[in-house]
């Protein structure tokens, strides 16, 4: 599985090279406990002033120093495979540059950050950002922000999560999301069909199991309401969870309130194109929600 790593430069620097070695290291350890064999880790850093190596914990200490100093060889090659995507912006794609220029990021509650951008990085790749913990909004698993139009300064309603990890326990926390195997205990009390269910357990890659996971997480939480850019509603009451997917295209899920707040989650599948595949899935959701029982 690959895994994409977004440096949080607004958590940077530590105060001196003492806090940066321990803050850093846990944060590490931390990201280390999404291992599983053959996994590959990609870092991405928003700078053009030099590559991951250069990048600064503290004033006196870079990443490739902490690298040096840790003692940990198991640590130290890990580091060294990482595969350094800085500057950053260069790795995207027009899609997703667009996205990000489209509006202005910031913390939920929080004063203004210098690096907004990395958040908005974080969202089109569907990155989980790496801290350290240096404040108390990095001191969690998850980072809510939001969304200014940069058109017109209206704020987007939605919050969006992004995940974080400043702590060890946080990767773990994280492991153990991403390698749920009941995905029906997720959705609960919300009903899957047996048609996404086959569907996520023997067409998905692991990252886009790990995606499906995440929106489905997010959209129970959200009681499945609003608006883009997670849902969007389709013809005949049926919505559809919307994101993309792990190396190109988009996966979509269609579901339908039964009663209350009940919904029946019914087809999911993977788009390249602006209709591909709509066709069959609408079809076929309409006859699974035509045999459920409210």
């Amino acid at each position: 599985m690959d895994h994409t790593i977004c440096i949080n430069s607004n958590s940077f620097p530590a105060s001196c090279l003492d806090q940066g070695m321990i803050l850093f290291e846990d944060a590490i350890q931390g990201v280390l406990q999404l291992y599983r064999d053959k996994d590959r880790f990609f870092f991405f850093l928003d700078s053009n002033n030099g590559g991951l190596f250069d990048f600064k914990i503290s004033e006196d200490l870079t990443y490739e120093q902490f690298i040096e100093k840790c003692g940990d060889n198991d640590l130290q090659t890990f580091l060294y495979e990482i595969e350094d995507k800085s500057p950053a912006l260069d790795y995207l794609n027009e899609e997703q540059l667009d996205k990000i220029v489209e509006y202005k990021f910031f913390v939920d509650n929080e004063p203004y950050h210098e690096q907004p951008d990395v958040f908005g990085l974080a969202w089109v790749i569907s990155g989980i950002l790496l801290s350290i913990n240096t404040d108390k909004c990095w001191s969690n698993s998850e980072v809510i922000i939001r969304r200014l139009d940069e058109q017109t300064g209206v704020p987007v309603e939605d919050t969006l999560s992004l995940k974080n990890i400043s702590t060890l326990d946080h990767g773990i926390e994280h492991f153990n999301l991403m390698n749920v195997q009941d995905i029906d205990e997720l959705v609960q009390p919300n009903i899957l069909s047996e048609i996404l269910k086959n569907w996520y357990n023997n067409d998905l890659s692991r990252e886009n199991k790990h995606r499906v996971l995440e929106k489905l997480k997010l959209a129970c939480e959200r009681n499945f309401q609003g608006g883009e850019p997670l849902f969007k509603s389709l013809e005949d009451g049926f919505r559809e969870i919307r994101f993309d997917a792990h190396n190109g295209g988009a996966i979509r899920i269609l579901f339908k309130n039964i009663k209350d707040n009940s919904h029946a989650l019914l087809v999911g599948f993977i788009k390249k194109s602006d209709s591909e595949g709509y066709k069959t899935a609408k079809i076929q959701a309409a006859d699974i929600f035509s045999r459920i029982k409210p």
